[in-house]
């Protein structure tokens, strides 16, 4: 009883979160009861517009020509064709909507069988206000109506432009060319909105008829002698074999004309014009067509553009870098949509797909990377958010390095792992050298500094928390420091750095730590894809191994340790006491070096490792590591566990009254 009660809950808020809507259609208004979730698609340009509203998942049938598989539609099946449907495979795909339009129109009775339909189409006459009419009901109709006044917005402006600049600029011979035939297009036809809307001059006679144009010879072409030729390639549209436009018009006569001698006959890929006016589409139609049509995508080229038509410049070489972009802008835009959908609805291989599509965007180029003699740049991820490098805010200094940055990340991340006390983290060759838990922030420096301070100088700084004037002033008389990191700064921090304007000085983002989702890793001819080492430990899966049990401040340095040396690079070895590390062994080739080093480095800056605890990045292969840890006198380990001599390492540790806890989990970092 209360799972119907429950569903019927559920219903009813669903059909809460629908709402009714009257639609426009070209037979009259219809009434949508609801806001519909699976929708079938027989018209191109109405496919287009509800990709561009972000409804390309509700999309359940589509045409099967091959211009619609162009588009993002990972739910949809093949429903028959533009002029015929397929009632079955219609039906099978159980769609609450079915829009038709021209070219599927005779069919709006037949496919309202299987689903109320609507149609959709778009007279020839006023055929651009038509289309924003429609966009802007589909938005309505889908709730998504500030989605469709931005695509308004957005073409308006681009016809005003377009216009101011087509303004005198001569007759206009607008042709669809269907192999050896010819027809003009006049202001009453399909092309008749680049009169009205764009203000170009169509050539045209008052007799013609029809939105399709009205057959012409080449006599008539060569009489009007028109200043430019629009011409259309339906067979290239349509995918049948005949005569180009360019093989058709390449005539004696055509010769003759303005356009042609000016070079102002353009031939647009059509397949997507003729069809389908917009979208992707349409960039990438413009594209391929670079030798005689310039695509802009950015406003950013707005201005060379213009100059360039100003001064009849508009040649080959700037449209071919205008085309470039087009391709990437369009790349760019698949990308994120294949990004979008392949993890939901794509093929995966034990999680992954089947082609990893980078998704960054040049931030900055830097001076040279690890060494002068290389290159580099900067990149960052479309969805950077919260407490990263690509959202931080510089306030001063000069700009980051390859270096610079790579050890400013691995500072930042470490130390957002302590969001419970004030903490400081600092960072040499992408290694902690330094890190520590204070009652306020220059405690935590304080700690962190002391622990290696000959390693510290010329190293980056991160804090959890606002820099002060007093901490401020403490660094730099103790310290060379290339990155200061902190999510504020006060009026006092301020002016005390300002003193030294090329320490690099960057505000992070105060929304936290959040988790990345891959680790990239080049090799020579391939990629390493993995997930970023999240794995976090709570105190259930602690396993205390050993005969005596750390005390409660044993075991606090432990875990502050193991947190550590997940960001020292293999094999590594931490040494802790009161929430501050004594001593980092980092990236050898055997553990027990490691284990040396950090003792060695502990001695060096005065610090007794006696009474501190060690943490290893992954387990002890044999009870030698145990050994000189005892020696040192470390009082407590923690280390993953699962070496076949594991026995050994706990009778070791058991010997030295060293208490040990294995977490079952490594750390390793190349």
């Amino acid at each position: 009883m209360m799972k119907k009660l429950l569903a019927a809950v559920a219903a009813s808020l669903l059909l809460a979160n629908s709402h009714a809507a009257t639609l426009k259609t070209a037979q009259g208004e219809v009434e949508i009861a609801k806001t519909p979730e699976r929708i079938a698609v027989y018209d191109i340009g109405a496919l287009d517009t509800l990709i561009a509203l972000g409804l390309g998942e509700k999309i359940v049938g589509i045409p099967g020509e091959k211009f619609a598989a162009d588009f993002a539609t990972p739910n949809a099946k093949e429903v028959g064709t533009l002029f015929e449907p397929d009632l079955e495979a219609l039906n099978a795909v159980k769609p609450d909507l079915i829009i038709v339009a021209s070219r599927s129109a005779s069919k709006l009775d037949e496919v309202q069988k299987v689903a109320q339909a609507v149609d959709l189409s778009i007279p020839g006459e006023n055929a651009y206000q038509e289309g924003l009419a429609r966009l802007n009901d589909l938005g309505a109709l889908f709730a998504k109506e500030a989605e469709a006044k931005k695509i308004s917005d957005e073409l308006n402006a681009l016809r005003d432009e377009v216009k101011t600049r087509a303004a005198g600029k001569g007759k206009v011979l607008a042709l669809l060319v269907n192999g050896p035939k010819i027809a003009l297009y006049g202001p009453d036809s399909r092309a008749g909105w680049l009169q009205s809307e764009l203000g170009l001059q169509l050539v045209h006679n008052e007799k013609m008829s029809g939105r399709h144009g009205d057959p012409v010879s080449f006599e008539y072409i060569a009489q009007e002698n028109p200043d430019w030729i629009y011409a259309l390639d339906r067979l290239a549209a349509i995918g049948e074999d005949g005569a180009s436009a360019r093989q058709t018009l390449d005539n004696e006569l055509v010769h003759g004309t303005t356009a042609w001698k000016k070079g102002q006959v353009i031939y647009p890929q059509t397949k997507h014009i003729y069809i389908d006016i917009g979208g992707p589409a349409l960039v990438r139609a413009a594209a391929k067509n670079y030798e005689s049509v310039g695509v802009v995508v950015s406003p950013a080229d707005y201005p060379e553009v213009i100059t360039a038509i100003e001064r009849g410049a508009f040649d080959l070489e700037l449209r071919q870098r205008l085309m470039a972009k087009a391709f990437d802008h369009t790349a760019d835009y698949d990308r994120a949509i294949a990004n979008h959908f392949t993890p939901r609805f794509g093929a995966q291989a034990d999680g992954f797909p089947q082609h990893y599509h980078a998704d960054y965007q040049l931030h900055s180029v830097l001076r040279y990377g690890e060494n002068p003699h290389q290159q580099a740049a900067f990149y960052t991820s479309r969805k950077a958010a919260g407490a990263t490098l690509a959202t931080a805010k510089q306030i001063q200094g000069k700009e980051l390095s390859y270096n610079n940055l790579a050890d400013a990340d691995a500072a930042l991340q470490t130390v957002l792992r302590f969001p419970e006390h004030p903490a400081c983290i600092i960072v040499k060759h992408a290694n902690p050298c330094g890190a520590a838990l204070g009652d306020n922030i220059l405690a935590a420096y304080d700690a962190a500094h002391r622990c290696d301070s000959t390693s510290a100088f010329g190293g980056i700084i991160a804090f959890n928390r606002g820099l002060d004037g007093e901490t401020a002033r403490e660094i730099i008389s103790r310290q060379f420091v290339e990155v200061l990191l902190a999510p504020a700064f006060d009026d006092e921090a301020l002016h005390v750095l300002a003193q030294k304007p090329n320490i690099r000085v960057f505000e992070i983002k105060s929304e936290g730590h959040k988790e990345r989702d891959w680790q990239l890793t080049s090799l020579h001819g391939g990629l390493l894809v993995q997930e970023w080492d999240k794995g976090a430990l709570n105190r259930a899966d602690l396993q205390i191994v050993t005969a005596r049990e750390p005390g409660h401040e044993e075991l606090r340095d432990l875990l502050f340790a193991w947190q550590i040396v997940k960001s020292v690079k293999s094999n590594a070895i931490v040494l802790a006491r009161d929430g501050a590390t004594i001593g980092i062994g980092a990236g050898q080739t055997s553990r027990v070096f490691a284990s040396q080093i950090a003792v060695l480095k502990a001695e060096s800056e005065g610090l007794n490792p006696q009474g501190s605890v060690l943490a290893s990045d992954a387990f002890f292969p044999f009870r030698d590591g145990v050994d000189a840890a005892a020696k040192a006198g470390v009082r407590a380990i923690i280390q993953p566990g699962g070496s076949v001599r594991d026995s050994e390492v706990i009778e070791a540790a058991n010997e030295h009254n060293i208490a040990m806890i294995f977490t079952g989990m490594r750390h390793f970092r190349h």
